[in-house]
């Protein structure tokens, strides 16, 4: 399973982002995949979800261009939440969890 981490705004194709990824396909996990592997619901996916992957199923993408910014703000596993975070410490949080961290810009058209 991967989960990408992009702008809210970038227009992703899915076929340049498998072939980035060397993946055969990819496809919007379904809410029972979602739960069983990252604790959240469909609109509240998270880079921070990686703390519930305990059994390291997930590689996280991340577009390259957001760890230039200081500050990013992501979902605490709610959608109704926000929180900020600095990308070195993002970046330390996955490593933390365990989860191989894949950085590209090359995830859109």
């Amino acid at each position: 399973m991967w989960l990408v981490v992009a702008p809210e705004d970038l227009k992703i194709d899915l076929g340049v982002l498998a072939e980035t990824l060397g993946s055969k396909r990819l496809s919007f996990g379904s809410p029972q995949r979602l739960l069983t592997h990252l604790g959240v619901f469909p609109g509240a996916v998270t880079p921070l979800a990686a703390v519930n992957d305990r059994d390291g199923v997930v590689t996280v993408a991340i577009y390259a261009d957001l760890l230039v910014h200081e500050q990013l703000n992501f979902h605490p596993l709610v959608n109704d939440q926000t929180t900020a975070i600095s990308s070195n410490d993002l970046v330390r949080f996955l490593e933390a969890t365990g989860h191989r961290l894949s950085c590209s810009n090359r995830l859109k058209t």
